[in-house]
């Protein structure tokens, strides 16, 4: 879809203005399902974890999910602790050699699906942030990693 969509873009012929703006939301919502899947290998346990959370946040009130056996203090420090440093670098290596297989080199399409891989970790972090302080106030838990190790690790 990437190289349709800057295929018509490049023609900058005014009828074709519909079929342009349909082949970059198809771009943009394939580039979204596909970074959601492929981000699941490095991060599985994190995402579960907090997706499950996030359901509870629906019927019950933020200082009531610690109470869940599932996803207590205990459960927050255990999950938390399977993501630390170098094991969760090692899986973001795994990550950009699946990418290199998946799309060819040279192409500037790797670059923009490391970079829209890159921006959805950050904006997991950011969500996984503010669920332990809206839920797990009195820890003092962080998630593991900062932003800045992301784009580190994401740039190697």
């Amino acid at each position: 879809m990437y190289y349709f969509y800057t295929a018509l873009r490049a023609t900058e012929i005014p009828v074709l203005k519909r079929y342009i703006e349909q082949a970059q939301s198809s771009l943009q919502s394939a580039m979204q399902a596909y970074v959601k899947t492929v981000i699941r290998r490095p991060l599985g346990r994190l995402l579960e974890f907090f997706e499950g959370v996030e359901g509870l946040l629906k019927t019950e009130e933020a200082s009531e999910i610690s109470y869940h056996l599932p996803y207590n203090q205990s459960a927050l420090h255990k999950v938390l602790g399977q993501y630390r440093g170098e094991e969760l670098h090692r899986n973001i290596q795994a990550l950009q050699k699946r990418v290199e297989k998946h799309f060819p080199e040279g192409g500037p399409l790797r670059a923009l699906v490391r970079k829209e891989i890159y921006l959805e970790l950050v904006h997991q972090h950011d969500r996984f942030a503010s669920l332990i302080r809206r839920c797990y106030p009195q820890e003092k838990m962080t998630v593991g990693f900062t932003p800045v190790e992301l784009q580190r690790w994401c740039n190697t």
